[in-house]
């Protein structure tokens, strides 16, 4: 009875929690800035590896300087109390070759209407993918931290995914295999800014989102919130060839992942 109890109470309070956040985020608004960082822990550590040949050290010291040239920049996430906008603050020269390993750049949701649009460039093509909001199942932890001046909660989720991971063969090389792998995560938001939104894709937390370690890989945290300013950009849905995720996949030939 006791677990029975207490599991109404956290229910109650969830319920609560979100009424609240519904109706004070009414006309609110927001620019916040967010900083992507690429960690590039993992390779490193391969670049400890004595037995290491030449040329593979070489491969791997030119993937970390490529990811962290493209990977490591700046974003700017403009919302309202019904939709939002997050996008680079500036665009990348980038060679063929090199928008085809970063092609998801824009990403506007739509919070009345319930979907979101991604603008995809790459391998020849320019595409605007849409669909309905994508839901995590997000496990709330008792646990805080300071960001800013902005206490932040701590929540995860797991998502499984294909992920090219390189294998070390006897003879010292590396090849990479494609595996299903379980990543872990992390966000830390904060109810003192009442809207459940957060940078690129992520959301639907009872407050602001404004730090996201993606699995290890890369995080995105906010380095400059401006709330309710005097002037905000129109937002406006993106414009291009719209396609579903399953259409995606029929013209690209490969999965869609969100």
């Amino acid at each position: 009875m006791k677990n029975a109890s207490n599991l109404s109470l956290r229910l109650s309070l969830i319920v609560y929690i979100f009424s609240t956040l519904i109706l004070s985020a009414q006309n609110f608004q927001g620019k916040i800035t967010y900083e992507r960082i690429y960690n590039d822990t993992k390779e490193r550590k391969q670049l400890e590896d004595p037995d290491l040949d030449i040329t593979e050290r070489k491969k791997i010291e030119d993937g970390i300087d490529i990811s962290k040239k493209f990977l490591e920049r700046t974003f700017i996430l403009e919302f309202n109390n019904l939709e939002s906008i997050y996008k680079p603050i500036e665009e990348l020269n980038l060679k063929p070759s090199d928008v085809d390993q970063f092609p998801f750049t824009d990403y506007y949701k739509n919070f009345k209407e319930n979907y979101y649009m991604w603008k995809f460039d790459g391998f020849g093509a320019q595409l605007v993918v849409k669909d309905t909001m994508k839901v995590y199942n997000w496990k709330l932890i008792d646990e805080t931290k300071k960001i800013g001046k902005y206490t932040c909660y701590k929540a995860s989720f797991v998502q499984s995914v294909e992920r090219n991971e390189q294998v070390k063969n006897e003879d010292g090389s590396f090849e990479n295999v494609l595996e299903l792998k379980d990543l872990n995560f992390i966000a830390w938001y904060t109810m003192e800014i009442p809207i459940s939104n957060g940078p690129d894709r992520y959301g639907g937390l009872p407050g602001l989102i404004l730090e996201v370690d993606e699995a290890g890989y890369q995080t995105i945290v906010a380095t400059e919130i401006v709330l309710n300013p005097e002037k905000l950009a129109k937002i406006e849905p993106l414009r291009g060839k719209i396609v579903s995720p399953k259409g995606f996949e029929e013209k690209m030939g490969f999965p869609f992942e969100n």
